[in-house]
């Protein structure tokens, strides 16, 4: 899979390139189990913090849903 900067030099422009990180990320949850933030970020060669947050635009697009949170240790 190609890394965040090529996508991005592919795509001439931003809603194309959203719309292929969208299509990289739904691909991710489509393998029968509820990844992680951690493991979306890993996949798609990012932080977990911003595959969270592009899980978090799905979200409030309705294109996904949350079905597990829990908190983190201090």
């Amino acid at each position: 899979m190609r890394d965040l900067a090529e996508r991005h030099e592919v795509a001439e422009d931003g809603a194309e390139w959203w719309s292929l990180l969208d299509g990289e990320v739904l691909d991710c949850l489509a393998c029968g189990r509820a990844p992680s933030p951690e493991d979306v970020g890993a996949k798609l060669g990012m932080s977990a913090e911003s595959a969270a947050s592009l899980l978090t635009m799905l979200v409030r697009d309705g294109r996904v849903r949350i079905r597990s949170v829990e908190r983190k240790s201090p």
